[in-house]
């Protein structure tokens, strides 16, 4: 493990809300801050990687760790790109090709963000995205 790596690493044990977390999931390869993981503090990644009372615990299961010492989540790998962009932005923004939202609103439920999964099926049940005019949110 190079310095770097060792070095994010220690710094995720000592709690900081912007750690470096580094994932693999599915065989994708994700780097985002603790603050972004934990976005939504009571979803499966906000429990997995939130501090615990004595410190952070990052994450709660050591054991799910590949040889580059990311952090090993069973997924579709390819669609947490959109739950990842999710809890950066706070919305929900696809390609005007996404063909996948059940497979999306799956690993919504998932990772237990309800407010992707209430996103991502006002998305299916309208077809629409938002679009900002003037600072005011209209839905096409």
């Amino acid at each position: 493990m190079n310095r770097q790596r060792r070095q994010a690493r220690s710094a995720q044990r000592n709690g900081r809300a912007d750690d470096i977390v580094y994932l693999n999931v599915g065989g994708h390869f994700y780097t985002t801050t603790r603050r972004t993981i934990t976005r939504y503090p009571n979803s499966r990644l906000g429990r997995m990687f939130r501090p615990g009372a004595k410190g952070f615990n990052y994450p709660r299961f050591p054991s799910l760790w590949d040889e580059q010492g990311q952090f090993v989540i069973d997924r579709d790998g390819k669609i947490f790109r959109h739950v990842l962009n999710f809890l950066r932005l706070g919305e929900l923004v696809l390609p005007d090709d996404f063909r996948e939202l059940d497979l999306l609103e799956k690993e919504a439920e998932f990772y237990d963000i309800q407010e992707l999964v209430k996103a991502v099926r006002t998305w299916g049940k309208y077809g629409c995205q938002p679009v900002d005019f003037n600072e005011e949110r209209i839905w096409f």
